[in-house]
């Protein structure tokens, strides 16, 4: 490229250009080389490498000093041979470094990733067991509460004996089936008093019922240890385990429990509740106007407190003892669903106020978890009933001048167990 006096009126030749990009690439090479050279190692020598080198001369006859070297251990000239492969070498070592360098890092961001999870998981399991544990505590305070408040009933430990007059091999029962036997009296603490109701409860887990069953108590049975009389007297004579024993006896069925109840507590527990409701006939309403002297009875619905309720079930004179069972079974019904509706503690301090008018077999726990259930699960079973003598299947006698419901026994407990154990 000729050089100008002035700067600007350069005139660049390319051919001049090309040559001299080729040169300043050449001398960088041939540095590289020079560098590389410098920074070699000595390598092993191969101990044939002389005969080698003297059998390529023979072959060949020419001198190859100035052009092939001796041969190394590595098979290959030392003439930039063992440079290309001592950076091919590097080369690898630095890919392999890489390689282990990108997966310990990718293993790094695997195991932050599943820590995580673990951590999330963590919280998640101590959160479920802190409501576990609260659900717990929370159980088992309101138990401890029931359990206190349940202790205050009479806890009859002598009643809890087998039938002594019956084996009880020989009673229907089922594991899904507990009987209770309701018995009712004007007073509990009177001896010797005459049972008033008879009503059993059956808790028919299967069929998720409650079937109540009432004994009439005229009913003309055999009491064990006393001979035949009315039902009714077996409480005059032993008191509810009697009555229990009685009932096991004649119609063959198991009775698990027993809760005899005065009925002041059965007024209170109505009034507790705020009152039931009841449809009342005809000529139901005009006796309790005119003889129990109660005003404001109409027919169809009414709601009655304690008092008037219990005046109304024990209703007598104006028809039959079918009719007055029927009416109690009425009651009972009514209560039963008010219950539903009704606050927990408000019905555990109802329940602290009647329990000195009950006397039962069953132990405080046992009577504690039986409440829970039936706060839980039983109070949204139907209820079904049905009365003892069926209709039309008894007559009117008159046995030692007393008139009974004489009943054919066998076909009755037949009919009890299909209702109970269907």
């Amino acid at each position: 490229m000729p050089k100008n006096s002035n700067f600007f009126d350069y005139e660049y030749d390319d051919e001049e250009f090309y040559l001299r990009q080729q040169q300043r690439k050449a001398q960088r090479i041939a540095n590289e080389r020079k560098n590389m050279a410098s920074q070699n190692k000595a390598v092993v020598k191969n101990p044939n490498a002389s005969n080698q080198y003297k059998n390529l001369v023979n072959r060949t006859g020419k001198n190859l000093a100035n052009d092939v070297k001796p041969y190394y251990s590595n098979g290959q000239a030392v003439n930039g041979n063992r440079n290309v492969n001592q950076n091919r070498q590097q080369n690898q070592t630095q890919h392999r470094y890489e390689d282990l360098r990108q997966q310990r890092s990718v293993n790094a961001n695997a195991s932050d990733a599943a820590r995580k999870p673990k951590k999330k998981k963590g919280k998640i399991r101590k959160t479920i067991r802190g409501i576990i544990v609260a659900v717990f505590a929370v159980y088992f305070a309101v138990t401890a509460y029931i359990f206190s408040v349940i202790s205050n009933l009479t806890y009859n430990e002598q009643d809890r004996t087998n039938n002594s007059y019956v084996r009880a091999s020989a009673l229907e029962k089922s594991f899904n089936v507990e009987n209770i036997l309701f018995v009712g009296v004007d007073s509990r603490g009177e001896e010797n008093s005459r049972s008033d109701t008879m009503i059993l409860v059956s808790i028919d887990k299967k069929n998720k019922k409650i079937k109540l069953t009432s004994f009439l108590r005229d009913t003309y049975v055999t009491v064990p240890g006393q001979g035949d009389m009315k039902l009714n007297a077996a409480c005059f004579y032993g008191g509810p385990k009697l009555v229990m024993d009685t009932i096991e006896y004649n119609f063959g069925i198991n009775i698990d429990h027993y809760m005899l109840v005065d009925f002041e507590a059965f007024r209170g527990v109505i009034d507790a509740i705020g009152g039931v409701d009841v449809d009342i006939t005809e000529n139901e309403a005009q006796y309790l106007r005119d003889t129990v002297k109660i005003p404001y009875i109409v027919e169809g619905p009414n709601h009655l407190n304690g008092g008037a309720t219990l005046w109304y079930c024990r209703i007598r004179y104006l028809d039959s003892d079918f009719n007055r069972t029927q009416r109690q079974r009425k009651v009972i019904s009514s209560i039963l669903n008010s219950v539903k509706h009704q606050n927990p503690f408000r019905l555990v301090n109802t329940v602290k106020e009647v329990l000195p008018y009950i006397e039962t077999d069953m132990t405080p726990l046992k009577l504690t978890f039986l409440s829970e259930m039936v706060g839980l699960f039983y109070m949204r079973y139907d209820i079904v009933q049905q009365q003892v003598p069926y209709d039309g299947e008894y007559e009117d006698r008159y046995i030692n001048n007393q008139l009974v419901l004489y009943i054919d026994l066998e076909n009755a407990s037949q009919k009890i167990k299909n209702f109970i154990y269907e």
